[in-house]
């Protein structure tokens, strides 16, 4: 379950670290996460990166509502689909 350690946990540490300062300082912030449209819907093989990228679009959604108050912004970006053989096979299964 890297997947997690990599795009979840990651993000988290960061995030708990950065907005610590972030309010420390007073003047706010913002984070961009990077999410796929995997978090958007099932793609075969992938079970783990889809749930990870969820789980991070509700950690940025919740980031929004809990850091807000401290002029700190969280808002994530979901890349599309990228020519490869690999999405080929994908979209032909």
């Amino acid at each position: 379950m890297w997947q997690f350690d990599v795009n979840f946990f990651a993000c988290i540490n960061v995030a708990q670290t950065a907005a610590r300062k972030m309010i420390d300082g007073g003047s706010g912030g913002t984070f961009v996460n990077v999410c796929s449209l995997g978090c958007k819907g099932a793609v075969p093989f992938t079970s783990m990166y889809c749930a990870s990228k969820a789980a991070l679009e509700m950690l940025t959604k919740s980031m929004a509502v809990e850091l807000g108050p401290y002029n700190i912004r969280a808002n994530c970006i979901a890349p599309g689909l990228v020519g490869h053989q690999y999405i080929n096979h994908l979209i032909l299964l």
